[in-house]
């Protein structure tokens, strides 16, 4: 069997369906938002790929969280495409969400946004696919 490769995004919802984003300053994108997004290092898994990136990207412990898992990642048309995976973490974790990134200088702010206001914001391009498959499964 080989191994996971590529990235993993996290779709961070609380009950009421507010999504989790990151706003990046210092990347070649500009200022757009995105999902939190971990390279997967070679000894580990997606699911552990995850809780590092929402640890380093967010500053929160989802480890006994289960997640729903959305989408393959790979290569298709010559176009990058991460894995993607979902989760709802308890409101009380959600509240206690730093508002701003915890691991180098590159996260300008981590934010929460209703389901509804996600269609409406610069996201990086990939991203808006992530959003509509999002929210399709939640509807």
């Amino acid at each position: 069997m080989s191994k996971p490769h590529g990235a993993v995004a996290i779709g961070i919802l609380s009950p009421q369906k507010e999504v989790l984003l990151v706003r990046e300053g210092a990347h070649p994108l500009g200022s757009k938002w995105k999902f939190p997004v971990e390279t997967v290092r070679e000894d580990e898994n997606l699911k552990d790929t995850a809780l590092r990136g929402a640890s380093k990207e967010v500053g929160i412990d989802l480890s006994g969280i289960d997640f729903t898992y959305l989408r393959k990642g790979g290569v298709d048309r010559r176009k990058f495409r991460p894995h993607f995976y979902a989760l709802t973490v308890p409101q009380e974790a959600f509240d206690a969400i730093p508002g701003t990134g915890i691991e180098g200088d590159t996260i300008l702010g981590v934010y929460s946004f209703s389901l509804s206001a996600l269609k409406k914001l610069p996201l990086v391009e990939e991203h808006r696919t992530l959003v509509e498959e999002l929210i399709h499964h939640l509807s």
